[in-house]
């Protein structure tokens, strides 16, 4: 019975091995299957975006779709119509009281926004197609992840990559959300993918697709701006590495092409955004709005690394009763208050340069703190995965992007698992890794035979 199995499980991964595409084809038909059969078994398919972000973002998708180009406006009866139909236990009281249109915003980055805007240019204002579209962006950042455990530790790797992400109640969680979570993770695991092939492959044509993919990371979130230094950095130490030359000046180029095409994928919409606000704020108004959340007294006093609201403390009170800002037009309010914002947050570090480490420390302790036993199961045997295989310039390249991935949030705040979601690819390969070298010391003692005294 022992050598049957045995001859199975060879079995099964001979076929992998040779049928690797259509294998991660069919994880990633089952993946989004699954996802999608939850969602539609827990009747959440055509619910409209919970409270938060996910709102914002479908509203500015409305008002793309009805041709409003990319704005915010509360008072359309469509738009508050779904809201409207779901609010038997009052959770969008609080939107339903906004009115007034504040036109064109900076304030978003515009992949998710478009997303939903051309799902409701297709199939009309639903919600299914946008959660579906999600499920299928998990998907393919957990196929795409397969792919990379496969290469380093073979067919066992693709099969335990899939069964890491989907019992992961987080994934469970964000597949299902109106939200850019799902796309921002897709990004990051397409981005390390590609960077992959330029490892394997050194050449232009690689550097500007991996550095292409993290334009697009970052027109799907602004905070991946951080990642642009320590990436580029990356970029030239590892090419210079695998190639067998160690041309310094060869690995330069391809690190520059990488930067290059990082910043021209998203330059139109910097552009744009310069545009609007009239003045040099590329990634728009969110940055500014947001810094004061990430330094000010009342994050220090509350003890944590989370982001708080600069409204809980009536920051921005005296600019709400300037005649000249209330008569600015929308977009230039924004402006203003992300100015404010930003000056307050500055003056503030100015102030107190000692508390900086502390809210570092905070954040970074916040962010990789497990919240149950299967978060310090992946920890740890990520952390596993890294020692054993530490050689490898593609587990240097995933451990990287958590490394990378912490001292942004270092540097800004912390949402618990949020904020980990976009790099929970290289850690489930990362686990995979650690999880096979386990099951094989395990397999090693198990067959050692002791020796007589």
């Amino acid at each position: 019975m022992h050598d049957r199995t045995r001859s199975r499980c060879a079995g099964i991964r001979d076929w992998i091995q040779a049928h690797s595409t259509r294998f991660l084809l069919l994880v990633f038909v089952a993946v989004a299957a699954a996802l999608t059969l939850r969602l539609a078994a827990r009747g959440r398919l055509g619910l409209p975006p919970e409270r938060g972000d996910g709102v914002g973002y479908d509203n500015i998708a409305f008002n793309l779709a009805q041709g409003h180009g990319f704005s915010v406006g509360w008072d359309n009866p469509e738009w508050r119509r779904p809201y409207e139909q779901h609010n038997s236990n009052r959770d969008y009281n609080s939107l339903l009281s906004r009115t007034g249109r504040w036109g064109t915003t900076t304030y978003r980055p515009p992949v998710f926004p478009l997303l939903i805007a051309g799902n409701q240019l297709l199939f009309g204002r639903q919600f299914v197609t946008v959660r579906v579209s999600n499920a299928l962006f998990i998907a393919g950042a957990l196929c795409l992840a397969a792919a990379l455990a496969m290469r380093l530790i073979g067919p066992l790797g693709a099969v335990l990559v899939p069964i890491l992400g989907l019992t992961d109640r987080h994934t469970l969680t964000f597949s299902g959300a109106i939200m850019s979570e799902s796309l921002a993770l897709f990004a990051v695991v397409l981005l390390i993918w590609l960077l992959a092939r330029l490892l394997d492959r050194p050449s232009a044509g690689n550097a500007a697709l991996a550095g292409s993919a993290l334009g697009f990371a970052l027109l799907c979130r602004s905070i991946f701006i951080l990642w642009y230094p320590p990436l580029a950095v990356a970029v030239f130490l590892l090419v210079g590495h695998a190639q067998a030359t160690r041309n310094r000046g060869r690995a330069l180029t391809l690190a520059a092409l990488f930067l290059g095409a990082a910043v021209a994928v998203p330059a139109p919409w910097w552009a744009r955004n310069c545009v609007v606000l009239d003045a040099f704020m590329p990634l728009g108004s969110q940055g500014g709005m947001a810094l004061p959340g990430f330094y000010s007294d009342a994050v220090w006093r509350s003890g944590k690394g989370n982001w708080v609201r600069a409204d809980s403390w009536d920051l921005y009170d005296s600019l709400d009763r300037s005649e000249a800002y209330r008569a600015l037009p929308g977009h230039l309010k924004e402006r203003e208050r992300a100015r404010f914002g930003a000056q307050y947050a500055f003056e503030w570090i100015k102030r107190n340069p000692e508390k900086i480490p502390v809210l570092a420390w905070r954040r970074l302790r916040d962010l990789m703190q497990p919240r149950n036993g299967y978060e310090t199961a992946l920890l740890v045997l990520a952390l596993g995965g890294l020692l054993s295989t530490r050689r490898s310039p593609l587990v240097c390249l995933l451990a990287g992007f958590v490394a990378i991935n912490a001292l942004a949030v270092m540097a800004t705040c912390s949402a618990q698992a949020r904020y980990l979601f976009p790099v929970r690819g290289s850690l489930y390969v990362l686990a995979a890794v650690g999880l096979v070298s386990v099951g094989r010391w395990l397999l090693v003692q198990s067959t050692r035979r002791p020796t007589k005294a």
